[in-house]
């Protein structure tokens, strides 16, 4: 199963990616700050898709740009501008 995660380098989703790799997914990490994420270095089966969710585009096909999801954890903070 393919488990894309946003808001991994927060507490919440790092201990949420921690948990999923423990399972035989691929986890897909939807990030803007791919550098945050490095620091992490998590082992694993882990792809990092670089996505600015606070400039959300309508016309993105942001389904497509994470290789097409069976589940979406959402924990990203978004603020509407």
């Amino acid at each position: 199963m393919r488990i894309a995660v946003t808001g991994t380098t927060g507490f919440v989703g790092q201990h949420v990616v921690s948990e999923l790799l423990k399972s035989d997914h691929k986890i897909i990490i939807a990030t803007s700050h791919p550098g945050k994420f490095e620091q992490l270095k998590w082992p694993g089966n882990i792809q990092v898709v670089e996505i600015d969710l606070d400039c959300l585009d309508p016309e993105q096909n942001y389904f497509a740009e994470l290789n097409h999801p069976d589940i979406l954890i959402h924990l990203e903070r978004n603020v509407v501008r």
